[in-house]
């Protein structure tokens, strides 16, 4: 968003479901185990977690970026499809999200197919379906660019 704002131009649309805790200890062992956190300092110390709070998506985007910025709230599989149409050739697509392999080609294979044509996706925990997908699709140019994090050239 700074970038955005720096350039002047583009505008960035986010989906992401709202994470909405229970201060239940089973909720928090559960969120703890999946997403492989320790428990904090704070937590040892009877403090609270400020990862495992109510705060919606997005908080930490300060306001003067928020105008650049628009959050959708819902699952990718409902807000893409109607998303793609109404931008109409995006020049960047960031699949960060659920990361099951349905859902992974979905957004790929959505991706690609509305973007402009020097369009890029990029791709956090990149998997199996990654490969497969830059098999499948005739893309300009593929690769990774960290350990975990791809890219696909339109």
């Amino acid at each position: 968003l700074t970038a955005l704002e720096e350039n002047g131009h583009g505008h960035l649309h986010s989906i992401d479901v709202p994470y909405q805790s229970s201060n239940s200890a089973d909720h928090v062992d559960f969120v703890r185990e999946r997403l492989k956190i320790r428990p904090s300092i704070n937590e040892r110390e009877g403090r609270s977690n400020t990862f495992l709070d109510d705060r919606d998506p997005g908080y930490i985007v300060p306001e003067s970026l928020r105008d650049r910025w628009t959050l959708h709230l819902g699952r990718s599989q409902q807000i893409l499809p109607k998303l793609m149409v109404q931008l109409n050739e995006p020049d960047i697509f960031l699949h960060d999200s659920d990361h099951t392999p349905p859902c992974q080609f979905f957004e790929y294979e959505l991706a690609f197919e509305w973007l402009n044509e020097s369009g890029m996706i990029l791709s956090d925990d990149i998997t199996d379906v990654f490969d497969s997908f830059v098999e499948w699709r005739p893309v300009t140019e593929a690769g990774q660019m960290a350990h975990n994090a791809g890219y696909i050239e339109n």
